[in-house]
Formats: structure tokens, sequence, C-alpha cells
């Protein structure tokens, strides 16, 4: 939705000068329109992260995988833009780059906002668990060597026979 609006931005300059041109100021405004590309930008890899999550042949072992891989991606997001790097934002890129403007307008706020999104991904997908780390590895190759050792000691007690 944000991508789209972003796209339409002179078109919607145009219509809303002549219904609402309090409105119609905000398309005119670079630094407003710079921060509605990130939005739209980290909205649309959100989004990405949401449906690659979705489908078939999804379980808990590949959505915690791609979670973190978007965790990782957030951290690295973050150090590139506070460096002044955004060739990993489509639309702000192009911007930047279209309009000839500084990033510098912005970069403490998506700086600051790449914070506390890892932040909130962070608190609802916390980091596993040696143990529960352990226990994932087995499923996903069960012919790892010395699998007691990676093992919980119930789970090991049920592969010797022992009660």
């Amino acid at each position: 939705m944000l991508t789209r609006l972003f796209s339409l931005r002179e078109e919607l300059c145009t219509f809303l000068s002549q219904k609402k041109p309090e409105l119609a100021d905000f398309f005119n405004d670079d630094k407003w329109l710079l921060q509605l590309s990130y939005l739209a930008d980290i909205f649309s890899e959100v989004n990405k992260l949401n449906k690659a999550m979705q489908g078939a042949n999804t379980n808990n072992i590949s959505q915690y995988k791609k979670v973190e891989a978007f965790k990782r991606k957030l951290k690295l997001w973050r150090v590139h833009t506070s460096s002044g790097i955004t060739d990993m934002f489509e639309n702000m890129h192009a911007f930047i780059q279209d309009r000839g403007i500084s990033f510098n307008v912005v970069i403490a706020q998506v700086t600051f906002h790449l914070s506390k999104l890892l932040e909130k991904f962070n608190s609802y997908f916390p980091e596993l668990t040696e143990e529960q780390a352990a226990s994932y590895q087995w499923i996903e190759n069960p012919f790892i060597e010395n699998i007691e050792m990676k093992l919980p000691e119930a789970s090991v007690k049920i592969i010797r026979g022992a009660h």
C-alpha cells in the first residue's frame, strides 16, 4: 500500500492540490517523501517475510531461520544507514538519486526506527538457548556426529533404553 502511495505521489499531489491543498503540501516536502519512501521499502520487506513464512512446506524450523535471517538484515541495514548507505532500500535510494537530496535529513530517524524494529523482533522471537538450538539441529540433520552430546538428557535415555 505504501509503495503504491509513494509511486503515485505526483498524481496524488495534483489531485490533492485541487481538493485538499493542506495535504498536497506533504507531497511537495522532500523530507516527508523521503520518510514515506523508507516506510514503503521497510513495509515491503516485512511483507516479503510474512509471505515467506506462510504456505506449504513451512515448519517452525524454517520459519525460525527466516526470522533470524531478517533480524540479521535489520542489523546490517542499521549499520549501513548509519554510514549513509541506502542501496538496500530501493524507493528511498532512487528518490535520493532523482532529487539529489541528502540522506542526512532522515538518517537518525531511519537508524532509530531500524533499532526499534529489531528490538521488537527480538522480543517476539528471542534467540534460542543452546539446548533449544541443539534439539533443532538434530531434527534438521539427524546424521550429525556425536548426536548424544547434542540431545537433551531425556532423549539420550530413551535412545539407550534406560528409564
